[in-house]
């Protein structure tokens, strides 16, 4: 994605990227805030943070670095979940208390990758405040 961000802001291709993972950590901290309450286990997005990431000579902050790394973790555990529960709400058969068991530990290796990711959304978004965004 840098390549792409050079054509259209010249120079300021870090300080764009800086503002576009900013961006995507201030939505994301709403996320967590939205399915906190819900209490409900959705994806964050890490597409800047992948973009941004992936650029030749990229240096992050260790505490985004750790957030994007921890968010990834986030993301697949939820996944994971949601595509076992879909499996397992698909067909009538499927609903033994194996699968259950099974459907039960991987929500509660979600809701374990999920404690503490506000702390770890905050102190990147406190990087990037300090570095101006």
């Amino acid at each position: 994605m840098l390549p792409f961000l050079q054509r259209f802001v010249g120079s300021n291709v870090k300080e764009t990227a800086d503002h576009l993972l900013y961006a995507e950590v201030k939505k994301n901290l709403e996320t967590y805030y939205m399915m906190f309450q819900l209490g409900k286990y959705r994806l964050f997005s890490l597409q800047a943070f992948e973009a941004v990431a992936a650029g030749p000579g990229v240096v992050l902050d260790e505490d985004v670095v750790y957030y994007g790394r921890r968010i990834m973790e986030y993301n697949q555990a939820a996944k994971e979940y949601r595509d076992y529960k879909d499996w397992y709400s698909e067909d009538v058969n499927r609903k033994t208390r194996e699968n259950a068991g099974v459907l039960h530990e991987k929500k509660q290796i979600a809701q374990e990758k999920f404690e503490g990711l506000e702390d770890i959304i905050l102190a990147a978004k406190k990087a990037f405040q300090l570095q101006g965004c």
